[in-house]
């Protein structure tokens, strides 16, 4: 298995057993039929070849461990290795009262683009992805190594975090069936690495909200009844979809992007995941009463 493939396949690790609640017989499109119906889509309004862009070499770039690697795949590839056969939401999430969505917790994103038309555009319109790296906080994963090499303790990148704080711990009749305390797991984990500020906007995303594999509370609505927002362990799991993130925390991250330009004419395409994570996130982030919330830069 190549060193690319090892990181496609980790990078959707996070993803591998979402699937949405079946309660009724309606067949729920998987992870993989969603962005091939939206390429599709697209590819037929803008009147251009869906393989062409396929075929296209794509420049894969990885975050995540403190290094930054490069690959070069066909496009097609790239894909083929992202997206999880799972179920996926066909939900538009957005905030309550129609503000953006707040995310926090153990973060998984996937998402795409296509876009086509003068090149004069190709830059606002393109997929268009920021990744900075914090200078004065801390790699996390060299600290632990550093105390693990010290106590002769080897440390891995993904710390699983086994017990819930207190405020998670159930209460008979409020947010979830009696379980007792000792038997109360959260399936959470921490992501050992650099902090990162990802902001990216795209034609599909789909996130995590809820509990899968890691843990996402979200304010996504709608929330699974009766409950007002996505708790852990508590309101079920589901993907939800979105246009844009804007992300702070630490997590693995790759972002794909190919693109064609002859005679003033651009074909491009994007894709990319964030998975692996723990961090904050802000999903079709837009003004509300004039104002943009944003989550900053850390220095």
């Amino acid at each position: 298995m190549t060193s690319t493939r090892r990181f496609l396949l980790t990078a959707v690790a996070a993803a591998l057993l979402a699937t949405t609640t079946a309660g009724n017989a309606t067949r729920v499109q998987t992870v993989p039929e969603r962005f091939r119906a939206m390429f599709e889509q697209k590819a037929a309004e803008f009147g251009v070849d869906l393989e062409t862009l396929l075929n296209a070499p794509a420049t894969i770039s990885v975050h995540g461990d403190g290094e930054v690697r490069e690959y070069v795949r066909p496009f097609g590839e790239v894909l083929r290795n992202l997206y999880p056969d799972t179920a996926a939401s066909s939900a538009m999430a957005q905030g309550p009262l129609g503000t953006p969505e707040y995310a926090a917790g153990n973060i998984t994103h996937l998402f795409a683009t296509l876009w086509a038309g003068a090149t004069s555009e190709a830059v606002a319109n393109c997929q268009s992805v920021s990744v900075r790296r914090s200078q004065t906080v801390p790699d996390t994963y060299a600290l632990a190594s550093q105390a693990g090499g010290a106590a002769g303790v080897p440390v891995p990148p993904i710390v699983p975090v086994t017990g819930a704080p207190l405020f998670l711990t159930p209460v008979p009749g409020l947010l979830s069936p009696v379980i007792p305390p000792a038997s109360w797991i959260l399936p959470a984990y921490a992501w050992l690495g650099p902090t990162m500020h990802i902001t990216a906007r795209y034609t599909l995303g789909l996130h995590q909200v809820g509990t899968l594999i890691g843990s996402t509370v979200s304010t996504a609505q709608p929330a699974a009844a009766p409950y007002p927002v996505w708790l852990p362990m508590v309101s079920g799991a589901s993907f939800a979809e979105d246009r844009s993130i804007d992300f702070v925390g630490q997590g693995l991250f790759f972002s794909a992007s190919a693109r064609l330009d002859a005679f003033g004419y651009t074909l491009c395409g994007g894709a990319g995941a964030l998975a692996l994570s723990n961090g904050a996130a802000i999903f079709d982030n837009h003004p509300v009463l004039g104002i943009s919330a944003g989550l900053p830069d850390i220095p």
